[in-house]
């Protein structure tokens, strides 16, 4: 603010009107920015609490083979999921259910569903041991399908991966996670959408109802 000051009374010769404007409008600047900052926080713990101090939980995480579906998942377990809780890990295997379906190959594509889902459910008896976790493999269209389980479920908290736009997509303006905006859209309880910061930044940025990409340090 001094640099700012000092060239803007060395281009207009004037010192103590343009002082007292420079330093009024960086009040105002900061003391927007300090509240936004804290409306954000106050938002987070808001539903942080509600997370951490709900007893018998029921989370469900959306998983698949890759690594968002892992990073949402050990997100969840250090920052959601308490020894009294139950963990449902989800996969959905793309598209609609047909009758008609080939016996042998829906029984590979369950197979491997369940193979994902054993791998997963390693990493859940590593970091939470007393957790209840449930393995569940259904067919069909994935926003719908995981917004009709949680549902049968009745699950508390429904946590996902999301994933990282391309840069393209981000200079089009064309970077919204679909599956994700349609889950936090319809789905009755606490959604919670995870990704992982950008190399060299630690942290999480965290997607709900309230806020979008929040950066979440812990």
């Amino acid at each position: 603010m001094d640099f700012f000051r000092r060239l803007v009374s060395s281009l207009f010769g004037t010192s103590g009107i343009v002082d007292e404007r420079v330093d009024t409008d960086f009040e105002r600047i900061d003391t927007h920015r300090r509240s936004y900052t804290g409306r954000v926080r106050q938002d987070w713990r808001g539903y942080s609490e509600e997370v951490s101090g709900a007893s018998n939980k029921h989370v469900m995480v959306v998983v698949d083979e890759t690594n968002e579906a892992k990073t949402a998942l050990l997100w969840a377990l250090s920052h959601v999921v308490h020894k009294l809780d139950v963990v449902t890990l989800l996969h959905v295997l793309p598209g609609r259910p047909r009758p008609a379906r080939s016996k042998s190959k829906a029984k590979k594509r369950y197979v491997e569903g369940q193979k994902t889902l054993s791998l997963l459910k390693s990493l859940c008896s590593h970091h939470q041991p007393e957790v209840q976790v449930d393995l569940l493999v259904v067919e069909g269209e994935e926003g719908p399908a995981i917004v009709e389980e949680a549902q049968k479920l009745q699950a508390s908290i429904v946590v996902l991966g999301q994933r990282k736009p391309w840069i393209l997509s981000r200079l089009l303006g064309l970077d919204k996670d679909k599956l994700v905006d349609y889950c936090i859209e319809n789905l009755e309880c606490l959604t919670l959408a995870v990704r992982k910061k950008s190399k060299g930044t630690s942290g999480y940025l965290i997607s709900s109802k309230w806020q979008k990409n929040f950066w979440l340090l812990a």
